[in-house]
């Protein structure tokens, strides 16, 4: 009898061990499952914290870009105007040379 009763005990703790790991199974599923749903929102709300701040860094970045575009355009006009200003500046030098030719000529001729 003292043996048979051993034999149930160890059935009924078994059974209480099955019992109790299967708690703890679903114990850590429901973990896993929460664990992963709250991941998944935080992966989430940084991808569009993400997106909005490249959409901000583009939108800063094309300001500057066409900023500097606008600056190359005004150093690119300057230099045109400064090589027409020296081409003006030569040939009226040219022209003084020329008129001083002339009329030192004419005077000569004339003279």
């Amino acid at each position: 009898m003292a043996e048979h009763m051993s034999q149930i005990e160890q059935k009924l703790d078994m059974k209480a061990d099955t019992t109790r790991v299967a708690a703890v199974e679903d114990t850590v599923k429901g973990l896993e499952t929460k664990l992963c749903n709250e991941y998944n929102t935080a992966v989430k709300s940084l991808e569009k914290q993400m997106s909005k701040e490249m959409q901000d860094i583009r939108t800063v970045m094309n300001g500057e870009l066409a900023n500097s575009d606008t600056k190359d355009s005004i150093v690119s006009v300057e230099e045109k105007v400064m090589k027409l200003t020296a081409t003006v500046e030569k040939q009226r030098a040219a022209s003084h040379e020329l008129r001083d030719c002339v009329c030192g000529q004419g005077e000569a001729a004339g003279g």
